[in-house]
């Protein structure tokens, strides 16, 4: 597993073998425009079994490491309630921002471990995620 994600476990307190997670789409693929066919297509293809660790697991909250998959998650899930963001200190600025659906669920949109360095405290969002996990 990513070093950064490790990071994000331990300071979040829960261990990375005990947690759901997966790619949207089911591929093996170094980026998205890799993935052969349409994106969108695949994606809905594999929504249901997503759907469906969410219901049986009962899962409360979902990171998601970019703009684009947290885009596609919120809207699968109706979590369009902005709840609470964090904005990088430094000169990029980017955002993590936490949305809920009425149901109760959330959606973590965090910026890509593999570019933005959370073990640096002016870029480390996992302070976001602990709040997301404690609501």
């Amino acid at each position: 597993m990513q070093r950064r994600m490790l990071y994000l476990f331990k300071r979040i307190g829960h261990d990375p073998g005990q947690v759901p997670a997966s790619n949207i789409v089911f591929l093996r693929s170094s980026r998205e425009a890799s993935l052969e066919g349409d994106v969108q297509e695949l994606a809905d293809q594999c929504w249901p079994l997503h759907r469906e660790v969410i219901d049986t697991l009962r899962v409360r909250v979902i990171v998601c490491l970019n703009k684009k998959a947290a885009k596609w998650v919120r809207d699968q899930v109706s979590a369009y309630d902005p709840v609470d963001e964090f904005t990088e200190r430094n000169n990029r600025r980017w955002e993590s921002s936490t949305f809920q659906a009425a149901t109760g669920l959330t959606v973590v949109d965090l910026t890509y471990p593999g570019i933005a360095d959370w073990t640096n405290p002016a870029t480390d969002p996992t302070h976001l995620v602990k709040r997301a996990l404690r609501a």
